[in-house]
């Protein structure tokens, strides 16, 4: 029961080729800059045979606005001070990644 609790509350950020994995508690992860390479979706469209394409393999940086047991949603643009013209809660740009595709996460800094 611990162990499923700790698996809950705890995601892997991965780390390069020979390097260890590490363990971050869920609730520390939000609001951190991450830097995330990711297999992305292709899209082919009237191609014979599309065998031969792979995934392509993407990066970004952002800050982690929440994650759970499927995906990381994951902010890179924010506004910090509204402009007049704005409305009061200016909107947020970002991604959210299915970690099944996560190759690497790293918190920055």
């Amino acid at each position: 029961m611990a162990q499923e609790t700790e698996r809950r509350n705890c995601i892997t950020l991965t780390s390069l080729p020979g390097q260890k994995a590490s363990k971050i508690d869920r609730n520390d992860i939000q609001g951190q800059p991450v830097h995330i390479r990711y297999r992305d979706h292709l899209l082919f469209k009237n191609v014979g045979d599309p065998s031969h394409f792979q995934p392509s393999i993407r990066e970004c940086v952002g800050w982690v606005l929440k994650e759970n047991d499927q995906a990381v949603y994951l902010v890179w643009d924010r506004a910090m001070n509204p402009q007049r013209h704005e409305t009061p809660s200016p909107g947020q740009s970002g991604l959210v990644i299915l970690k099944s595709e996560i190759l690497e996460m790293k918190i920055i800094g």
